[in-house]
């Protein structure tokens, strides 16, 4: 180990004398990868990410009415559910609506398509023991990455309170 520092200290002199000699190469050198990555950087496709959490209840609005008379419906994974009910067509189609991509009238094939892509660009997780159910939407639209994300965020929740007073009537 002592050998590998002191030929380091050694070597320092020659590697000043020959950078010294070469300074121009080496500043055209790094002038050229610092304006290739920049060129890189603004010809990059721009992706504009957003994310809505919503805090999922973990009570059932039956159980306090049924308390001993019946076994309330249980949840296993709240993030599939909550998939399933967002990738469901009524709330595809709102979300179609929402994106402005109705605005050319697709026909039903390219609307299937679209609807696939929005599939592939949107993630929906769980965290916190289920509790909470985060769905990120992936665009090159900042505006319609926030709207439709928005609109997912309220679409769940509207579909949950309606299923909820659909269990309470039963």
């Amino acid at each position: 180990m002592v050998g590998d520092n002191d030929s380091l200290t050694a070597m320092m002199p020659i590697l000043v004398s020959e950078g010294r000699k070469r300074l121009l190469a080496m500043v055209l050198i790094f002038a050229f990868i610092a304006v290739l990555a920049l060129v890189a950087g603004l010809l990059w496709p721009k992706k504009y990410s957003a994310s809505t959490s919503i805090l999922v209840g973990q009570s059932n609005i039956i159980t306090p009415l049924m308390e001993g008379a019946a076994v309330p419906t249980g949840v296993a994974n709240r993030a599939s559910i909550a998939r399933d009910v967002i990738f469901s067509n009524k709330v595809m189609d709102d979300i179609l609506k929402t994106g402005g991509w109705l605005a050319a009238n697709p026909s039903p094939i390219e609307q299937a398509r679209i609807i696939e892509e929005i599939k592939n660009r949107t993630t929906v997780t769980s965290q916190k023991n289920d509790k909470l159910i985060t769905i990120t939407y992936t665009d090159s639209d900042p505006e319609r990455s926030y709207e439709v994300t928005r609109r997912f965020a309220q679409l769940f929740i509207e579909e949950s309170l309606d299923a909820k007073m659909r269990e309470s009537q039963e």
